[in-house]
């Protein structure tokens, strides 16, 4: 018997609530939200942010990038809707 999927499961639709859950957890500064709705290479961008911004707290610089990482999880609250309907086509 051939399993049948729902119609919005077979466009591979994306969901408004699992990207926000995995954007206000520490994952969010990563970018995996980004990742999830198929925007990579901001995706890579932000997570390059973060990482080197972890590494040069130890010099005092990443105080500064951490600050970037942190206006760009305020602004990606507003642009979720948007990619999300981007990513559903």
């Amino acid at each position: 018997m051939a399993e049948t999927r729902p119609a919005s499961a077979a466009r591979g639709d994306k969901s408004m609530l699992l990207a926000y859950a995995v954007w206000f957890f520490p994952l969010g500064a990563l970018g995996i939200h980004r990742f999830y709705l198929g925007a990579t290479e901001s995706a890579f961008i932000l997570l390059a942010l973060t990482v080197v911004s972890s590494v040069l707290n130890y010099v005092g610089v990443g105080p500064l990038l951490g600050l970037v990482v942190v206006i760009w999880l305020i602004v990606d609250i507003f642009l979720i809707p948007g990619m999300v309907r981007a990513a559903n086509g």
